[in-house]
C-alpha cells in the first residue's frame, strides 16, 4: 500500500460517531448524578430529566455500536481509501470497492504489528458493552431499586468509565495508525477531534469529583 504524493487524512464519520458517543456518556453521567445527588421530589421534574438521561443513554449506545461496526473512521481523499475499526477500503480506478480485513491478511501485515491497534479494538468493544450496562442500570436504580446507593455509585462510576474508554478507543487508535501510516499527514480535523476526546476525558473526571461532592452534600449516603 504505497503512499501517494502528499496524501492528508482526515476524519470520517465513523469518527464522529465515537466522539458523540463518548460526550453523551458523560452527559447521561451528569443527569444521572443530578437525579441521584439532588433526589428530586416532584414528579414532574424527576420523570422529565430520567427521560432525558434514557434517551441520551440509548443514543450514546447506538452512535457507539454504529461507530465501532462502520469502516470510515480515517479517510485518504487523493486515493481513495478508507480505514476504520476492523477494515482498510479501498477503490481503484472503476473497479469495485474492495474492504480488506486490518487482521488476518497478507496485504495489511503491518497493522497486525501494532499491539495498539488490538487495543483499540478491545477498548472499543468493552466501552460499547459498559456503556450499554450502565443505561439499562440507571433505569433500573430510577425506577425500581431507588433506596440502593451503593448501585447508584456504581452506575454513576460505569457511565464515567463508558465515556472515558471510547475516548481512550479514540486517542489509540490515532496513535496506532500514526505509527503504522507514516508517510501519511493529518489535517486539521483530526486534531480538532482528538482534542475533543481529550476535552472529554478532562471533563469526565471534574465530572466525577463534582457529583460525588453533590451527591455527599445532599445527604445521599447518609
Amino acid at each position: 500500500m504505497p503512499p501517494t504524493e502528499d496524501i492528508t487524512s482526515t476524519i470520517g464519520y465513523s469518527m464522529a460517531l465515537m466522539v458523540c458517543s463518548s460526550l453523551l456518556a458523560e452527559v447521561g453521567a451528569a443527569l444521572y448524578g443530578l437525579i441521584v445527588g439532588y433526589n428530586l421530589q416532584q414528579k414532574e421534574v424527576h420523570r422529565a430529566v430520567s427521560s432525558v438521561m434514557w434517551t441520551v443513554g440509548v443514543l450514546a449506545v447506538v452512535l457507539a455500536v454504529l461507530g465501532i461496526a462502520s469502516p470510515v473512521w480515517l479517510k485518504l481523499k487523493a486515493d481513495n481509501q478508507t480505514f476504520g475499526l476492523w477494515q482498510w477500503c479501498v477503490t481503484i480506478l472503476d473497479a469495485p470497492r474492495k474492504c480488506l480485513s486490518l487482521t488476518g491478511n497478507e496485504f495489511v501485515e503491518q497493522f497486525k504489528k501494532a499491539i495498539e491497534y488490538r487495543v483499540a479494538q478491545a477498548l472499543a468493544i468493552v466501552g460499547a458493552v459498559v456503556l450499554a450496562i450502565s443505561v439499562l442500570l440507571s433505569l433500573l436504580t430510577t425506577c425500581i431499586l431507588k433506596q440502593n446507593v451503593i448501585v447508584k455509585v456504581v452506575v454513576l462510576a460505569l457511565y464515567i468509565l463508558a465515556g472515558v474508554l471510547l475516548l481512550a478507543t479514540i486517542i489509540d487508535y490515532f496513535a496506532t495508525m500514526l505509527k503504522v501510516t507514516e508517510d501519511y499527514k493529518v489535517n486539521f480535523s483530526v486534531a480538532m477531534m482528538t482534542f475533543s476526546a481529550v476535552a472529554t476525558g478532562v471533563a469526565a473526571v471534574f465530572e466525577a469529583v463534582l457529583l460525588g461532592d453533590l451527591m455527599a452534600a445532599s445527604g445521599c449516603f447518609a
